[in-house]
C-alpha cells in the first residue's frame, strides 16, 4: 500500500509557514500557493486509484506540499 501521509519534509515545511508573518494565499484550480516575501510554497491536491482497485471511480485524493524554487 502506498503510504499518501506527509514526508518528514513536508512536515517541515508546513510547520515553516508558522514563522512567516505576512503570507498572501492563492487558489488555483488543484493546489494552494503560499507567497511569501522570500519563497512561495505549494499545496498541491492529487488524486489516484488505490492498490487492488477494481474499479476505475474508486479514488483517493491526497496532498503533497512543497517549497517553490525562485526565479
Amino acid at each position: 500500500m502506498t503510504d499518501l501521509r506527509f514526508t518528514s519534509t513536508e512536515t517541515k515545511l508546513i510547520a515553516s509557514l508558522l514563522n512567516y508573518d505576512n503570507i498572501s494565499i492563492i487558489w488555483d484550480v488543484n493546489a494552494f500557493y503560499f507567497n511569501t516575501a522570500n519563497a512561495t510554497f505549494k499545496l498541491e491536491c492529487y488524486d489516484t486509484q488505490p492498490e487492488g482497485s477494481d474499479n476505475r471511480f474508486d479514488e483517493v485524493f491526497f496532498c503533497r506540499f512543497c517549497k517553490l524554487n525562485k526565479l
